[in-house]
């Protein structure tokens, strides 16, 4: 099954055309089932856009009633540094509810969605360490403070 779309931009008097494929029911026979990802592992928590979009949505509601004192922001330390040239990349934060969550419990339920951010944003620097990255949290909104240390 196909559809397309036809889009003019009468400025430049030009034309695009748009062509989506769609497999219909009678095509499913013919779609290889190894071509078809399996959900990613790590449940609530794994690294998938529903899950993300809604950890984003929980920490945009929690910092709006909390404010900065309920959000920690996240640092992965980068492995291939140490002593007085250990580096820290920001890589996040995380919002809690004060009082009932602490924030070692907020990183450690989100550990996985951490962790893949952090080697997708520096693959360079953290790429070949996932499993084994450690993660290190300053108060909200301190990344200038923390960027001149």
């Amino acid at each position: 099954h196909r559809s397309s779309i036809i889009h003019h931009n009468p400025s430049s008097n030009k034309h695009s055309v748009a062509l989506h494929l769609m497999p219909n029911e009678d095509d499913k026979d013919y779609i290889s089932h190894m071509r078809q990802r399996p959900p990613p592992k790590g449940g609530d928590v794994a690294y998938s856009n529903d899950n993300i979009l809604r950890q984003q949505r929980h920490y945009n509601d929690i910092r709006k009633v909390g404010g900065k004192e309920c959000v920690q922001d996240i640092y992965a330390r980068d492995p291939n540094t140490s002593g007085d040239n250990t580096r820290f990349w920001f890589v996040g934060k995380v919002a809690r509810c004060t009082g009932t969550v602490s924030a070692e419990a907020a990183i450690a339920r989100q550990m996985n969605l951490l962790e893949e951010h952090a080697t997708r944003i520096r693959p360079v620097e953290l790429g070949r360490s996932f499993g084994i990255l450690e993660f290190w949290f300053a108060p909200g909104d301190t990344e200038p403070l923390t960027s001149q240390n």
